[in-house]
């Protein structure tokens, strides 16, 4: 029994930090595709802020510029991250 009680509060707490409900956060961790898809979605402007990078052009303007790389790998490390979460 106090197996689940900790499992509620590791889903709250999770829940809480991600702003998403319990059942998205559950199916995440146990693989579904789409849970999976709104936890990145989610993160999104978190991991594009990340992956910026200035750069300028030939006059000396600056541009913000996403490098794909970055993003696509804190998106790998999210996702194994989410699927390896142990609940309880």
């Amino acid at each position: 029994m106090e197996s689940l009680n900790k499992k509620k509060q590791d889903i709250i707490l999770l829940s809480f930090f991600l702003n998403m409900t319990n059942a998205v956060i559950v199916l995440a961790v146990n693989g579904d595709v789409n849970a999976v898809k709104q936890v990145l979605k989610h993160f999104e402007p978190y991991i594009n802020k990340l992956s910026q990078k200035t750069l300028f052009d030939e006059f000396g303007n600056p541009y913000i510029h996403i490098e794909h790389e970055i993003k696509r790998s804190l998106e790998t490390k999210l996702v194994l991250e989410v699927t390896n979460f142990k609940l309880g």
